[in-house]
């Protein structure tokens, strides 16, 4: 089939023609005028055929963005189902292994590892050197810079590094 435009095109092409059908003494020959509308009928259903063609395209395009869109969504769920099982998994580990007890296995490895966090009161975010901010839509702690001064001795008022301790299972 062609494209719309072509048909379009042809369609205007053919009203242009119409002139040519009229004889000199200003009259049609029937056979012509017959021919003519037979043409014009053609391409009236070449038009609303591709037309009709092209809104199912549309709705079929839709109906997949629709079924993609659930397939996102139940995968959406999916993911917070697991990562709440995750979680209440580890929970139970960790409830159980201590701080200094390692599990070593053939499929996986149990231990705690322990990382610096840097806590600083948000109280007192607006009172830290501005070399310690960043500005976002609101003053935040630059908490790594913090963390790298404390470590080297510099005290700064709220803010303190305090052990965090992070499952991991490998």
């Amino acid at each position: 089939m062609r494209p719309l435009y072509k048909i379009n095109e042809a369609i205007v092409n053919l009203f242009d023609s119409f002139r040519e059908l009229i004889d000199e003494n200003g009259e049609i020959d029937p056979e012509d005028l017959i021919t003519y509308n037979k043409a014009i009928d053609e391409l009236k259903m070449d038009r609303k055929a591709k037309l009709i063609n092209t809104a199912l395209y549309i709705k079929s395009l839709e109906a997949e963005k629709k079924s993609s869109k659930d397939v996102i969504n139940y995968q959406k769920m999916r993911i917070q189902r697991l990562d709440r099982e995750i979680k209440a998994n580890s929970d139970r580990i960790a409830s159980e292994l201590s701080k200094d007890e390692i599990i070593w296995d053939t499929e996986c490895r149990i231990k705690w590892k322990k990382s610096i966090r840097t806590k600083v009161d948000p109280d007192l975010i607006a009172m830290l050197p501005e070399k310690y901010q960043r500005i976002i839509h609101r003053i935040e702690a630059e908490l790594n810079i913090i963390k790298a001064d404390i470590k080297q001795g510099i005290d700064i008022p709220g803010a303190s590094n305090v052990d965090h301790w992070e499952l991991k299972i490998e």
